[in-house]
């Protein structure tokens, strides 16, 4: 594990120095096998694998094979001696079905350029959270697509787009994409919602990637207030409806973690998240990434839900 440690500056460059060469395969290669082998060590499959549920069930007889007559006192009673009260037990496993929403934030503030703005000083390459966010965001699609069976990965700045799959948006389209427009963090919660994804059966897993505050964007103080109280609305009525969520705020200054938008800063904004009961991970540089992305992952996993099964 300590190699990877002792690589990610030199994946930080990497990523900062691909969207100036994007047709380098070469480069391209050497992004995902290091951020998947971050992935394998940190981010393993069996911390959030959902376990299959053994019980027994009843079976009716069917018209064929062996009969084994396991009459119950209230089938002998409404139905007497007909066949209809011939049933057997068999062992069965309900499968959850895994459903990952992954909403990523694409706002200005997440750039160097917009958070330099926000602070007033320079941010430098290593403790840019752009770079910081594409990194964390590729480690965890590379590991969560070994387990999931429907991934909906969202972008949101001013507007959201998708849900895509991780076909549709690729890591290619990540690395180059660049951060612009204003935090609506409410909207991608909103779209999931029009789209009933808490209602879907199986265990959901809702993780949040984000910098900054949720905000309008046009400095109204009541405006920004009302998209904050939608945010925590909309994760509060998930979390009840069963959704598993880990929220993900990139810090990478301790001036921008204080400066308050709304009536919140964006460490208070999540601290208020956590006090919700949701798990939250700070991600503030990257020697510390590896560790805070494990530990966030087995926070949301110990957060018992009752979920829906199926076989």
């Amino acid at each position: 594990m300590s190699d990877i440690i002792a690589s990610l500056d030199g994946l930080a460059s990497m990523c900062h120095e691909y969207p100036s060469d994007p047709h380098n395969t070469e480069l391209y290669g050497r992004i995902v096998s290091m951020c998947s082998e971050l992935a394998y060590q940190y981010l393993r499959t069996d911390y959030y694998i959902p376990p299959t549920v053994g019980r027994m069930v009843y079976r009716k007889y069917g018209d064929g094979g062996n009969i084994h007559i396991n009459r119950t006192v209230q089938e002998i009673c409404s139905k007497g001696r007909s066949m209809d009260a011939i049933v057997s037990r068999q062992r069965v496993k309900d499968v959850r079905l895994n459903n990952f929403a992954f909403v990523i934030d694409r706002s200005d503030v997440i750039t160097a350029k917009g958070m330099s703005r926000k602070i007033g000083t320079n941010i430098g390459i290593s403790n840019n959270p752009e770079i910081l966010e594409k990194i964390a965001a590729i480690s965890i699609l590379e590991s969560i697509k070994k387990t999931a069976d429907v991934i909906d990965v969202l972008t949101y700045g001013n507007d959201v787009k998708g849900p895509f799959n991780e076909q549709q948006y690729t890591y290619r389209e990540m690395l180059l994409d660049v951060g612009k427009g204003a935090n609506r963090l409410d909207l991608a919660l909103a779209r999931l919602l029009q789209l009933q994804w808490d209602r879907r059966p199986g265990v959901k897993h809702l993780i949040i990637l984000t910098s900054g505050m949720p905000e309008t964007g046009r400095m109204d103080l009541l405006d920004d207030i009302e998209v904050q109280e939608s945010v925590l609305q909309y994760l509060n009525h998930m979390q009840k409806r069963g959704v598993r969520i880990l929220y993900l705020p990139v810090i990478v200054d301790e001036t921008f973690a204080n400066k308050r938008v709304g009536s919140h800063s964006p460490r208070s904004f999540a601290q208020k998240i956590a006090r919700i009961g949701i798990p939250t991970a700070e991600l503030g540089d990257l020697q510390t990434l590896p560790d805070i992305l494990r530990d966030g992952f087995k926070q949301m996993l110990s957060c018992r839900m009752h979920v829906a099964l199926f076989e």
